[in-house]
């Protein structure tokens, strides 16, 4: 049974967590200060000081707090594209709503210190990157999409196309780009009859 001293001890690591989250959120990374986490946590600065020395600190244990988004293997009665679609749309909703609103100030916060970065990459970006790539590798085992490509690869690819372009743009890419990037790329690139429906690699010879 888990203690209550255990128990309150967790909910106020929390509270100071999700505090941070949204001063991140509201303000940015340059207008974080402990004074005003402690204020939303209505904890003491001492207190946050005690776990957390620094605000880099605190900004890394958000980072490393948020779970992944799970990437589902589509249903087996979608073909290809259809597929790649629902992997695609999975990708895009990390970037929506609050998780997105909050991964768009970790990245901003990522390029002014180095430790966030590192966190970032560690708790977010390899995590997602390899989500996808497991996603890819079972619709591979079932001859879903093509044998060639390196699924690793083309979590990173994926990821690219439509993370880092949220972050770049500081919003959510629309629907009709998420198709456009489907259709055009990611559809003809991971067909598994090869690019644009045609088998890849030499004609066969003579039987």
């Amino acid at each position: 049974m888990t203690s209550v001293p255990t128990t309150a001890r967790a909910s106020r690591v929390q509270a100071v967590l999700d505090a941070t989250s949204a001063a991140l959120i509201e303000g940015g990374y340059a207008s974080l200060t402990v004074d005003r986490i402690a204020m939303q946590a209505h904890a003491s600065k001492a207190t946050i000081y005690k776990s957390w020395p620094t605000k880099i600190d605190l900004v890394c244990a958000v980072a490393s707090s948020i779970e992944p988004t799970m990437i589902a293997v589509p249903g087996i009665e979608l073909d290809h594209v259809a597929a790649i679609t629902s992997i695609a749309q999975a990708v895009r909703s990390i970037t929506t709503g609050q998780t997105g609103r909050l991964l768009l100030a970790l990245h901003e916060a990522s390029r002014a210190e180095q430790r966030i970065n590192d966190a970032v990459d560690e708790h977010l970006v390899v995590p997602h990157q390899a989500a996808i790539a497991t996603a890819l590798r079972s619709l591979q085992l079932q001859s879903r999409i093509a044998a060639h490509v390196d699924p690793v690869i083309g979590g990173r690819v994926i990821a690219s196309l439509i993370v880092d372009r949220a972050l770049v743009s500081g919003e959510p890419i629309s629907e009709d780009e998420l198709d456009t990037i489907v259709t055009h790329w990611l559809a003809p690139a991971l067909d598994p009859r090869g690019i644009n429906g045609r088998t890849l690699g030499p004609p066969a010879g003579p039987g």
